[in-house]
């Protein structure tokens, strides 16, 4: 046989087996803890192997044996991985020598995979449930009854405080409740009444058909002499600065009046009543 063949055979099945160990890398590329293996081989020549390794072919000279005759291996590269935040408390991470120790039935394991939970027990355990051990043997976390994680308790505090109403009128909104939270309801409502009060007495003076004030702080005025609503906001805001709301924006029933707020202190109710009784 040709030694040309012999050559090219070793050689094939040599990459065969390089490309295997890449293939198997590549697929791994995102498996926690792997470590990617490397393949090494050289040539050897035939003269130190035994007579009944060397192929018996005249066609074959010695430097081509010497070419084809290869001793593979490969090895595992420990070298520190990049590392990544994923928001588990209990996935860890080696740097440096060292492996973590899993407890199987058959015996203690050696793994870099450091994706652990904690168990109903509050031991570190693997995936499959198989416990983490130390000199002291498995590894519990103190307090760890009813574990959580960090992560999700700060998403839950942000998305209860920031996400919607703001924490601060969700606090106000709570105090509502509490006695004096409702002595001062009352006396808010109280106060507010007490100038739609005033508006209506005030503007029933100065010749307007009023509604409203009684249930609400709203008033609500009739125009005089058939004026639209937004004519009558023009006039109101240009000749007595003060501002009120178009009945026609409710709808078409509302046009030919006008909504005034009660919402202000109170010194600005009785200045703005003042004005609007000296429109002509």
């Amino acid at each position: 046989m040709s030694g040309g063949i012999y050559m090219a055979a070793s050689g094939a099945l040599a990459y065969e087996k390089r490309l295997q160990i890449i293939s198997n890398n590549l697929a791994n590329a995102n498996t926690v803890g792997y470590k990617m293996d490397h393949g090494q081989f050289q040539s050897i020549d035939p003269a130190d192997l035994p007579a009944s390794f060397v192929p018996n072919s005249p066609e074959m000279t010695t430097s081509q044996a010497q070419s084809f005759w290869f001793q593979f291996s490969s090895y595992t590269d420990f070298t520190d991985g990049s590392l990544k935040n994923t928001g588990n408390d209990f996935d860890l991470a080696l740097i440096g020598d060292g492996f973590f120790c899993v407890q199987k039935p058959d015996g203690v394991y050696y793994t870099r995979k450091g994706d652990f939970t904690l168990n109903e027990e509050g031991v570190l355990v693997t995936g499959n449930g198989y416990p983490v051990v130390g000199d002291g043997g498995e590894i519990t976390v103190e307090g760890s009854g009813n574990p959580h994680q960090v992560k999700k308790l700060w998403n839950r505090r942000h998305s209860t405080k920031f996400n919607g109403v703001s924490y601060p009128v969700q606090k106000a909104a709570a105090a509502i409740f509490t006695e004096e939270g409702k002595k001062e309801v009352v006396e808010v409502i109280a106060y507010y009444m007490e100038n739609a009060r005033i508006m209506k007495l005030s503007l029933a003076a100065s010749g307007y058909e009023v509604f409203g004030g009684e249930n609400a702080p709203y008033i609500w005025v009739k125009t005089k002499n058939g004026m639209k609503s937004w004519e009558f906001f023009d006039k109101v805001l240009n000749e007595a600065n003060v501002v009120g709301t178009p009945g026609s924006g409710f709808g078409p029933a509302g046009e030919g009046y006008f909504r005034f707020s009660a919402f202000a202190d109170r010194e600005n109710v009785l200045e703005a009543m003042e004005r609007i009784g000296k429109l002509k």
